[in-house]
């Protein structure tokens, strides 16, 4: 059963550009994923103790290597444990995590984030 279903209008950093930003840089980042949340989904009613996580990154330019892809859903799952609405990204938590690179243009790049019950 799906519980979130999110379009967010941003794309996270690949990890090329995750390992070259400051620890400010990144900080602030995961804050612009947690204040997304807060307008997309709201409040958390509760925590979700395990799921499986979708993960659509719609990005132009070509497509990233998969350690790039699955290094741009840090941000993305840090945010979700900020705010509240999974318990953990361990494995432990989410048992299975999907990220999967798509090409667009410029104008339409966005992230879909679809977290489902266990």
């Amino acid at each position: 059963m799906i519980l979130i279903d999110v379009v967010i209008p941003r794309i996270a950093p690949t990890l090329n550009r995750w390992q070259r930003l400051h620890y400010i840089a990144r900080k602030k980042e995961k804050m612009a994923w947690v204040q997304h949340f807060m307008l997309t989904i709201g409040q958390p009613k509760k925590t979700i103790e395990k799921c499986t996580i979708s993960i659509d990154r719609y990005a132009c330019g070509p497509l990233p290597d998969w350690d790039n892809a699955y290094c741009s859903a840090k941000p993305i799952l840090d945010a979700l444990v900020m705010y509240r609405v999974i318990v953990d990204d361990s494995p432990k938590h989410v048992i299975k995590l999907n990220v999967q690179p798509f090409t667009c243009g410029r104008a339409d790049q966005r992230t879909v984030i679809v977290i489902s019950d266990v």
